[in-house]
């Protein structure tokens, strides 16, 4: 037993926590600066092999890296021409309603300027048509006093017959209105108090 642990003592003595460095006290046996050395190249082929693995990926990520910049750099583009396409749009747009709206006013006015000059000669009318009828009465009444027929029945028969001719004036000139309008493309309503 004593053996054993003499040998163990000697295992004990012969393991060297420091043999990596070198302090020159001893020079390591060949056999053991072999395995060291092989141990060393192994090492350093397992470290190249990662960097040849990490520079091929660095310059895989930085080919990468270059294509999405360009193709930023594209998009960028892309989006400032589309602003300015709908920048133009926009005032295009503006432009149009702005246009629009001045005609449809222009004509709103126009069309209600139209319908004064149309009102004015429809009064203008009746009022030289009722103007025709007091001078023809006039001259009627004028002729009946020299005749001497009697009064009652002529201006019974006269009242009749401008109220007859007021309204056959008012209807032809509502016919013809339409008419006129139909040609244009519009109807114009009649109020219960031109019928």
């Amino acid at each position: 037993m004593n053996q054993v642990q003499n040998n163990n003592n000697n295992n004990d003595d012969d393991i060297d926590i420091y043999e990596d460095l070198n302090f020159n006290q001893e020079q390591p046996k060949s056999s053991e600066k072999d395995s060291s050395t092989t141990d060393q190249l192994f090492d350093e082929l397992h470290v190249y092999g990662k960097l040849y693995h990490l520079e091929s990926e660095l310059t895989r990520l930085t080919k990468e890296n270059t294509k999405l910049i360009n193709d930023n750099e594209t998009l960028r583009k892309q989006i400032s021409i589309k602003d300015g396409q709908i920048n133009v749009l926009k005032n295009n747009i503006s432009s149009l309603y702005k246009t629009a709206k001045l005609e449809l006013d222009r004509r709103l006015i126009e069309k209600q300027e139209l319908q004064n000059q149309y009102d004015t000669l429809v009064f203008r009318r009746i009022r030289n048509f009722e103007h025709q009828q007091r001078h023809q009465q006039q001259q009627s009444s004028t002729a009946l006093d020299n005749n001497k027929i009697p009064e009652s029945d002529s201006v019974n028969s006269d009242k009749k017959s401008n109220q007859q001719k007021r309204k056959t004036l008012h209807n032809h000139h509502q016919d013809n209105v339409v008419h006129k309008n139909n040609n244009h493309g519009f109807k114009r309503k009649r109020s219960p108090s031109n019928r």
